[in-house]
């Protein structure tokens, strides 16, 4: 044989077809030609040039074949080699050829006939198969692996017996039977039977790829069998080496290098390694470049071996090495590039350009190119330089999406005006019958069974398409033209059309996930389709000179910083932020510079923030990023960002006039100053020209603020909601029948495009990422195809079809919303798909003063307190939701619907109310307990009753009556000078301050009582109250707290707000502990009893300054006179803004008056036994004798001390306050003149004197006790004439205190007496814990408490641990809070008849066990029925136990549970005690081993409740269903309506679980393992800190936990100890079944730390550990290390950890460290990976940490 051709399979166009010959011999097999009836089907240029042996013995073989008259198979690795032997058969053998590219969207019609409506007539097309039968033609299929399985019977007859019955009546027949029918019957009989004579030139050659080596189908039986197979190998060396070398611009050694690789590579070893298969015939398209070129890049072209993972491309370079070739080198990182240019969108730089080189040489060569790199690094605007360097006038761009089909990417049928149905050309075919160049953007999403319908147009440039159209490569096309003899338009005619030389397909690609690289797209099939260009991000010199040139105006450090920044990120060594940085891209970057180029305003931390969107993330992934970018936070005042300052007008656009202004939004929207500044920052945006992405939880108010936007912009809106269905097509055009003919109706989409509307795209999240994907390029270039065959195009683009060209409004934009990625919603993650394409905000739950701001105007009439205690409630929740306790993030909306119930139905009360919203947990006893708890925290008894009110007993007192006379004396009057003098300050600097948190609890959420509110407040441990006041202003009561050890002032409120400000004055005043008084101005003055440092402390700003007393000679020794004694303050009303200071013991005393910044110093001279403000220039004081005495005018240069007499008055405590003589009057019933004051002391309750001090003489009335009562503490509260004493309880009468009281529990109670009513009370206080501390010169009572009041209502309690209890003591705002607290219950005032079931509980039993298996509701007979009675099942009454069998729950109402009677719930008990008996028995577990396991189980119960939640909603989200297309029933699909009107069957679709392809790698699961610490340290100090207890608690959550969910979450468990480290506890193979098993693993665990030798093994089992989760075949790894850090006694240096734990980076490696020497495990925390290592010293925490680690890694993307 002669053959004429060059290269592999030639490409000359000198073939001359002039004389044909009639034989051709392949060896000893000859075969016959036949002059060819339609040359233009008859394949060109694929005849090789030179001898081949090697090809010689396979054509031979196919000769074989069809001399025998038998179909063939070829089978091989992938490539276009088989294709192309096939195609050179046909040509040597002058066959045509018909082809069929199977793929898994082929269906019967698309293999026998097509119906088609002609003329409006239905007429039925043959297709390839019938074509090739009936005129004798060569069919060639292809891909019949990705075939489905139920397509290919349809060709079972035709190859067995040449027969085949076709839709339009018609019969093929096999050539020898129907001319043996010729025989027998007339003409017109064989066309009445409908009789088609099959060619016995007919052959078939199929090709296709060994399955299950490959991914595919396995041939069916039937079909193997009827062909003839062949294995069509790769060429030996040598021959391969002589037809390259002839025409290779290459040299000899480069070529021999090249081929050995490949060989190498190909071998059998090589593929066990799981390598893809080398593309030997793509090396046709190198061969001939420079050969300069780099070998190495070269072959990378070809073979990208650095996109398959770390371990596989050092397995490449090993034999690239071996080869002689140098691998591949990465670029410098550290290179600069100057930008020469600015081109469109692309900046010059020495990178790019380099890269943009070399894909013009791919281009010029001739190929189809592959781009990959990372999201947002410029792959697109590469590419769009790359077709103008090519001389292309337009760039088609494809979006490739999951659900594409090959019609889609080829050919689609639409109806012509006639109705005729016709086929539309994709965007593809345009582009290479134009020559111009197509993007194939995202071919990583598509299975590779639709890209195989352009394998053969990638690889040969030709296709053939559905209607029949053939695309030939143009030097084909024209050797065609040539020996046909036919012209243009007779090919035309005839279904040929030329692809033109300047077409290109250059396909986008993100770089497969190494973690994934089993399932990668990057196969061999889409290997051998491409050559393949990687990209990265700019180097960062480069990426810095190219922003610096883009943003001139910016300040060149800003620009540095900010690249800095994204590229440390990139190559942070912490994968956690590694993996982040994908949502830091060039991209990102670019439109970050932009906004704040625009706008020098913004604040760029904000907007890198906003990148990355870190209130959604993992926990630990949050937790990371927040403390990694508060480290490298950038400067932000204007001159740091811009050369020169700018003023950018952000004023209000103009409301544009609208022709469409119904669709201008309207919405209630209240105004409120959180979402305010969102709004503002929206509109900064949307003004400069971005589109806006909304991400929050549910109910934050994502559409308000949207349309709100929109409304003030009067911006028209359209409005599309996706789902799990949405497709591409019904987010775009959707097609519908009109008259017989197909409409194609524009969706919201393109109308928003078309008029330049504002296009919102609700739920986001709710479809799939590769639908909501085709948005790039409508968001990147306002460009984008459209099913229908239209496109939209920017408005600035020429039109070249105009009938097809949409223009896109400059004014069009979308707005997208979305859930937050994540548990609980698990939806698809928008925001990491194409967050970079959109300017993105995070809209949360507005803060509490918003909400409250909110819910005033939804509900301005209620309480505004009930309204902040539902605002803090539901706060909580949130928080309990987000740390995982919780799986509902109750939202705004929610609590927006509550208030306004409350508002229309105020008489429902709270709780009421809140049923609405926590009736979906009603059935979940942990979630309800959960958030029943966070309710009465909050103040709101949710889940209380009217009746439960328990008050303190009222003892009627009796009338006051006279008891004591005083006078003023006339005798022993002393006079006594005053010293005066101006109060000097001196600066002592500002003390640290702290926020905390005041933990608020409402204990009337569980039973209404006097105390209303416990506060708790957040003080150091070791620290105790030493003092504290209340201060009463206009802006409510206010807190003050002195704390000692070390000595602080915490302030707070008590009234809302639930932070505290702490001062650290430790480092500012000397002493320990100190006393102080509120004043006015925020100013606190502080004392120290026993240094007499006195200091004024702003409780706003922590200014301190100290008082300089400045005093004279004479004066000095007065004060001189109080050294190392004690000083004490006087008490008075901070409103006098006076304080004063005195010594008991030598009767000196200082008066600060504020005021006029003066201070007045007197000595008594007797020492002092008490002393108070008694007005606000007159203080009372008793001396050491008992003698009263009053002084008055101490403003004044002098004062008397005037003396009074009477038998008590030295031992009474007198109100600082007066009230006039009217109320005086009124409760005493007797006529009074003089002002009145509250008085109390040891032999009174209470009383009222008259007089006193104003009068000469008076007297006091009040109610005798029975027993004298020394009361260690009195309050006054005027307004309701009520005295409060704290008293010990011992000598309080029995019957005034509660019957079942202890004393020895509640040691004290507050005597309220409340002479308005004429009523007293006792209140017993709880013991509180004794502070080992406190000190005796604390102002703290020998009780322990201190007692406060707030002069009006209320009176406090205060510990030395930092706790205040308030408590109501006014008689009517008691009552008024108790209206109000059954208000907040809810009444019923009207009654409402309830019809019972007349089914009652009798008797428990177990019940009937239905077969079915069906649901079974009310009742008693069936076990596992819900809502009836007797049976085992759930939501009934009087059955033994709970019976979950799988079905819906109907719960019985409570009324009916309450009423069963005793004896059946007696029975149900004994029956539920003998199944348990039973449970335990079956599993060998008795009732101790039961006890002992639920001691640790109930601790973690709640623990393990929330991982399951996440397990279960992940299993259920990988366990969604997909649509199943080309189905005989189900749904119709809108992608096949034409089919549908034509009568075919598979137009519908349906959705099902599809099952994994033949030959696909298997997912794998995530696997977990615990690592515990066995040692004897965790039995020692079991006993100090309990660790070793919650150890056992923390691996009893770990088996609850993952029990059921093996089959995705694997997990194992190992120990460590001094003696073993690698201890087996629990195999992943066989976890434990059942309570005994795990319990089996606890004994084992505390077995082995109580018996092993001491030693530590940590680091060996952490190191044994890693290698054997690397090893695993997993999604994921994950170890989590438990450790008590006793690394420094065997001398174990902290590095060894840390090099343990990041050996190897495919595992995530955490350490808990429970113990710790010294400061130990805070440094190995410091040195490890951010979040990867926690210290829990209190290990009440451990099993908290771990389920924070298992949430956040099963969460993570």
């Amino acid at each position: 044989m002669q053959y004429i051709g060059t290269g592999l399979f030639g490409r000359s166009t000198s073939v001359l077809r002039s004389c044909r010959l009639h034989d051709i011999s392949f060896g000893d097999v000859t075969r016959s030609l036949r002059l060819s009836r339609a040359p233009e089907l008859v394949p060109a240029l694929y005849e090789p040039e030179v001898t081949d042996q090697h090809m010689n013995s396979h054509l031979r073989w196919m000769a074989q074949k069809d001399k025998l008259g038998q179909d063939i198979f070829l089978v091989g690795l992938p490539g276009s080699y088989r294709r192309r032997l096939a195609l050179c058969f046909a040509e040597l053998m002058n066959r045509e050829v018909e082809f069929i590219t199977l793929s898994r969207d082929t269906t019967e019609t698309d293999i026998k006939q097509r119906r088609e409506i002609i003329s409006g007539a239905t007429r039925f097309v043959d297709q390839a198969s019938v074509r090739a039968a009936i005129h004798g033609r060569l069919l060639i299929i292809e891909g019949i692996e990705k075939a489905e399985r139920n397509i290919l019977p349809v060709l079972n007859n035709l190859l067995e017996n040449r027969e085949m019955h076709l839709d339009d009546g018609r019969f093929l027949v096999s050539a020898q039977r129907f001319d043996s029918l010729v025989t027998r019957m007339s003409k017109e009989q064989l066309e009445d039977k409908k009789f088609e004579r099959v060619s016995e030139e007919f052959r078939v050659i199929t090709l296709g790829l060994p399955v299950p080596k490959f991914k595919g189908n396995p041939l069916d039986p039937p079909i193997r069998s009827r062909f003839q197979c062949r294995n069509i190998t790769v060429a030996p060396f040598k021959s391969l080496y002589s037809k390259l070398a002839a025409s290779s611009a290459l040299g000899s050694d480069q070529l021999s290098q090249i081929l050995s690789f490949a060989h190498v590579i190909n071998s059998a070893e090589s593929s066990e390694l799981g390598l893809p298969h080398f593309p030997i015939s793509n090396l046709d398209s190198v061969k001939n470049l420079n050969g300069e070129v780099d070998i190495s890049s070269l072959l990378h072209r070809v073979y990208p071996y650095k996109l398959f993972g770390a371990e596989s491309s050092q397995r490449v370079e090993d034999a690239l090495e071996k080869c002689g070739i140098t691998a591949i080198k990465e670029p410098e990182m550290n290179q600069t590039a100057v930008p020469s240019s600015i081109t469109g969108s692309y900046c010059s730089n020495s990178v790019h350009d380099q890269l943009l080189k070399n894909m013009k040489e791919s281009v010029d060569s001739g190929c189809h190119l592959c781009l990959v790199g990372p999201r947002g690094c410029g792959k697109s605007v590469l590419t769009r330089e790359l077709a103008r360097l090519s001389g292309c006038e337009e760039l088609h761009t494809v979006m490739i999406y999951r659900d594409m089909t090959a019609r889609d990417l080829l050919q689609h049928r639409v109806t012509s005006p006639s109705g005729d149905t016709t086929w539309s050309h994709s965007p593809l075919v345009e582009a290479a019958l134009e020559g111009q160049v197509v993007v194939l953007d995202g071919i990583h999403r598509v299975d590779s069974g639709t890209l195989v319908a352009i394998q053969r147009f990638a690889q040969d440039g030709e296709i053939d398409l559905f209607d029949g159209t053939r695309l030939l490569r143009s030097d084909r096309y024209e050797a065609i033209k040539s020996s046909s003899g036919k012209d243009d338009s007779y090919l035309e005619s005839r279904g040929i059309f030329r692809v033109n030389e300047k077409f290109r397909m250059i396909a986008l690609a993100e770089p497969p996930e190494e973690k994934n690289l089993s399932q990668s797209w990057l196969s061999s099939e889409i290997i051998s389709m491409f050559q393949f260009h990687v990209m990265d991000y700019l180097p960062l010199g480069a990426e810095m000179s190219v922003c610096k040139k883009l943003f001139p105006d910016l300040n060149e450090e800003f620009v540095d910083s900010l690249c800095r920044l994204s590229h440390e990120m990139r190559s942070s060594n912490d994968p956690t932020i590694r993996n982040l940085s994908s949502s830091f891209s060039s991209r990102q970057l670019i439109r970050i510079l932009r906004a704040i180029s625009e706008d020098s305003s913004i604040d760029p931390n904000d907007l890198i923030s906003k990148a990355f969107m870190p209130q959604f993330l993992p926990s630990l992934a949050k937790e990371s990023l927040e403390e990694y970018l508060c480290k490298r936070k950038l400067q932000t005042s204007v001159e740091g960002i811009k050369n020169s300052k700018k003023s950018v007008s952000l004023e209000a656009t103009s409301k544009a006039d609208s022709n469409d202004g119904a669709l201008v939004p309207m919405t209630l929207f209240y105004d409120n100053e959180e979402q305010s500044r969102i709004l503002d920052d929206l509109k900064k945006q949307f003004d400069l020209g971005e589109h806006l992405l909304l991400v929050g939880n549910q109910g934050v108010g994502k559409n308000k603020l949207a349309d709100k936007l929109l409304n003030s912009l009067n911006k028209p809106r359209q409005y599309i909601q996706l789902h799990r269905d949405s497709t591409v097509q019904s987010i775009t055009v959707q097609p519908n029948v009109k008259d017989g003919h197909i409409v194609f109706e524009d969706s919201p989409l393109v109308k928003a495009a078309r008029l330049g509307h504002v296009l919102v795209v609700d739920e986001a999240d709710k479809a799939p990422t590769h639908v909501t994907y085709v948005l790039k390029s409508l968001v990147e270039d306002r460009h984008m195809y459209l099913p229908d065959g239209r496109r939209i195009v920017p408005h600035d683009r020429v039109h070249t079809n105009p009938d097809k060209d949409i223009m896109c409004h400059p004014d069009f934009r979308i707005i997208v919303l979305a859930n937050r990625p994540g548990f609980p919603f698990l939806g698809n993650d928008f925001f990491a798909s194409l967050g970079d394409l959109f300017s993105c905000h995070a809209i949360e739950n507005p803060g509490k003063e918003s909400q409250l701001e909110l819910l005033r105007n939804y509900a301005p009439n209620v309480d505004q307190e009930i309204l902040h205690n539902l605002i803090n409630a539901f706060s909580e929740l949130r928080d309990k939701a987000e740390e995982g306790s919780l799986s509902y993030p109750y939202s705004t909306r929610e609590l927006v619907n509550v208030a306004r119930h409350l508002e229309a139905f105020p008489d429902d009360g709270v709780c009421t109310a809140l049923r609405n919203v926590f009736d979906f947990d009603h059935h979940n006893d942990m979630n309800m307990t959960e958030v029943s708890a966070v309710l009465r925290r909050n103040g709101i008894p949710f889940g209380a009753t009217p009746n439960q009110i328990y008050l303190a007993k009222q003892v009627a007192l009796p009338s006051l009556r006279p008891m004591e006379k005083f006078y003023q004396s006339s005798e022993n009057q002393q006079n006594i000078k005053i010293n005066t003098r101006s109060i000097k300050l001196a600066k002592l600097g500002a003390a640290d301050a702290l926020s905390g948190e005041v933990k608020v609890t409402h204990p009337r959420s569980d039973y209404f009582q006097e105390q209303s509110r416990i506060f708790k407040l957040p003080i150091d441990k070791r620290a105790f109250v030493c003092d504290a006041q209340i201060q009463v202003t206009e802006g409510g009561r206010k807190g003050f707290v002195a704390t000692c050890n070390p000595t602080a002032l915490l302030t707070f409120s008590m009234d809302g707000s639930s932070r505290s400000s702490e001062f650290d004055l430790h480092s500012l005043m000397r002493g320990s502990a100190v006393e102080i008084q509120p004043l006015n101005s925020h100013q606190v003055f502080v004392l120290s009893p026993k240094t007499h440092q006195m200091c004024l402390v702003n409780s706003t700003t922590g200014q301190v300054e100290q008082i300089d007393l400045g005093i004279s000679s004479q004066m000095s020794s007065l004060f001189s006179r109080s050294g190392g004694k004690r000083l004490n303050i006087i008490r008075g009303d901070s409103e006098d803004n006076r304080v004063g200071v005195m010594d008991a013991k030598s009767g000196e005393m200082f008066l600060f008056d504020f005021n006029n910044g003066s201070f007045s110093s007197l000595s008594i001279g007797d020492p002092i036994k008490s002393t108070e403000f008694i007005g606000s220039s007159s203080i009372r004081y008793v001396s050491s004798s008992d003698a009263t005495f009053v002084l008055e005018n101490i403003d004044m240069k002098e004062t008397f001390a005037i003396p009074y007499t009477g038998t008590q008055i030295s031992e009474m405590r007198f109100s600082h306050s007066s009230f006039n003589s009217a109320e005086a009057a009124r409760i005493l019933g007797e006529k009074i003149s003089a002002s009145a004051k509250l008085c109390s002391s040891q032999s009174h309750l209470a009383g009222i004197s008259i007089g006193f001090p104003d009068l000469s003489s008076g007297q006091v009335f009040g109610i005798p006790r029975e027993n004298q009562i020394v009361a260690s503490r009195s309050c006054f509260l005027p307004p309701s004439f009520s005295v409060v004493n704290l008293v010990d309880t011992r000598y309080i009468p029995r019957d005034h205190l509660p019957e079942d009281l202890k004393t020895s529990d509640f040691p004290n109670c507050l005597e309220w007496v409340e002479l308005n009513s004429g009523i007293a009370r006792y209140l017993p206080l709880e013991a509180s814990q004794y502070h080992p501390l406190v000190s005796g010169d604390s102002a703290m009572s020998k009780d322990g408490l201190l007692l406060l009041s707030d002069e009006e209502s209320h009176v406090y309690t205060v510990d030395a641990w930092g706790t205040v209890r308030e408590f109501e003591v006014n008689e009517a705002a008691l009552f008024g809070a108790l209206e109000k607290w059954r208000r907040m219950i809810g009444r019923d005032d009207q009654p409402i008849n309830i019809r019972k079931s007349s089914r009652e509980a009798t008797g428990p039993k177990h019940g009937k066990v239905d077969p079915t298996g069906d649901p079974h509701v009310g009742g008693n007979t069936w076990a596992g029925g819900t809502g009836g009675a007797d049976t085992a099942g759930l939501g009934g009454i009087g059955g033994p136990y709970r019976l979950d069998a799988g079905h819906k729950v109907h719960q019985v109402p409570d009324e009916m549970k309450q009423n069963v009677p005793p004896h059946v719930l007696q029975a149900a008990k004994e029956m539920r005690d003998k199944a348990f008996a039973e449970r335990m028995s079956q599993i060998n577990m008795n009732q101790y081993e039961s006890d002992l396991y639920a001691s640790f189980y109930d601790e973690v119960s709640s623990h393990i409740s929330s991982i399951r939640i996440v397990l279960e909603s992940l299993q259920a989200k990988q366990k969604d269903r997909e649509w199943l297309r080309n189905q005989t029933s189900g749904e119709l699909d809108d992608n096949k309506i034409v089919d549908s009107i034509l009568g075919e069957k598979a137009v519908f679709r349906r959705r099902a679980e599809v099952e994994p392809m033949a030959g696909a790698p298997q997912a794998n699961p995530k696997h977990m393992r615990l690592l515990v610490d066995c040692s004897g340290s965790m039995y020692r100090f079991n006993g100090y800190d309990q660790r070793l207890q919650r150890q056992l608690e923390a691996c009893c959550m770990m088996m609850e936990a993952f029990h059921g969910f093996e089959d995705r979450f694997r997990y194992d468990m190992y120990g460590h100890s001094g003696v073993d480290s690698h201890i087996p506890l629990v195999s992943s193979e066989t976890p434990p079944k059942h309570e005994k098993d795990r319990l089996k693993v606890l004994h084992t665990i505390h077995a082995h730390s109580q018996f092993c030798l001491s030693g530590d093994n940590t680091i060996r089992a952490c190191v044994e550990s890693v290698k054997d989760l690397a090893k695993m075949n997993a999604d994921e790894r994950f170890l989590v290390l438990l450790s008590d850090a006793n690394f420094s006694r065997y001398r174990i240096p902290a590095r060894s950890l840390v090099n343990a734990m990041t050996a190897n980076g495919s595992v995530n490696t955490f350490v808990i460290f429970i113990g710790s020497l010294g400061d130990q495990a805070a440094s190995l925390q410091a040195q490890l990976p951010s979040q990867s290592a926690f210290v829990c010293m209190d290990t009440k925490g451990i099993p908290a940490v771990l389920r924070k680690i298992f949430t956040s890694t099963l969460l993570k993307s």
